[in-house]
């Protein structure tokens, strides 16, 4: 009786019936980034110290000519050539490694912070105001006719805060890759509007306490008054 040979497609019949009960996202091939690693993240891609602290082609030199070097054609069919721009003004292979490992770095971040969702929010926010230019004091209160203006306040606080991130940004485009022009405009708008929301609340805070200070010294006269100036206060 002859042996019967089946095909290749039944070389694995065990693993037919196997049922993985692991829950999605739950086991050490997860896909879902931890805080920590959405923070790091967020620090490379939207704070400029942190941009900058970790480049891979800071201090490098572009310009630096190697003779037979041609970028474009190291790029031709890559992942790389949507960023033939670029590489058409780089001059030598060791910056060339450098900047694909800079965009490479930089992509894989924002995969982990779009995988991290409202987390990854969280943690962008956070490293775009913990940024140095934003932590610079800006604006002042503005008074008229002696009173504290909130509008004019949160106008100087704006600009100020402007300001703040349009440094912010000047530093991360000359640290990134493939940072764009549109982020860079919604995160200087971003700035502006952050930095309102703020001055408004520091105003209000402000406010509060000038007017408890005001309201107990005054409690405090009319004290004097009531006791008399031969009661000893």
């Amino acid at each position: 009786m002859p042996l019967v040979e089946y095909g290749d497609q039944y070389d694995d019949l065990g693993a037919a019936g196997r049922i993985d009960f692991t829950t999605p996202g739950a086991g050490p091939e997860s896909d879902d980034p931890s805080f920590l690693s959405s923070l790091g993240a967020s620090f490379r891609i939207d704070n400029m110290v942190g941009s900058a602290a970790t480049s891979k082609t800071l201090g490098l030199d572009r310009y630096e000519r190697e003779d037979g070097f041609n970028p474009l054609k190291e790029i031709e069919g890559s992942s790389y050539e949507p960023y033939a721009e670029q590489a058409a003004g780089i001059f030598n292979r060791r910056y060339f490694e450098a900047w694909k490992a800079q965009i490479d770095r930089e992509e894989e971040d924002r995969k982990t912070l779009d995988a991290a969702g409202w987390m990854g929010t969280g943690t962008s926010a956070i490293a775009a105001i913990l940024d140095l230019p934003t932590l610079i004091p800006g604006g002042a209160l503005a008074r008229t006719a002696g009173k504290v203006s909130i509008s004019r306040t949160a106008g100087s606080v704006a600009a100020a805060g402007g300001v703040g991130a349009a440094v912010s940004e000047a530093g991360l485009q000359a640290t990134q890759q493939t940072r764009t022009g549109q982020e860079t405009v919604i995160a200087i708008g971003s700035g502006n509007s952050e930095h309102v929301i703020m001055g408004v609340i520091a105003r209000i805070m402000g406010s509060r306490i000038i007017i408890r200070t005001i309201i107990t010294r005054r409690s405090h006269e009319d004290d004097i008054r009531i006791a008399g100036p031969g009661n000893g206060i």
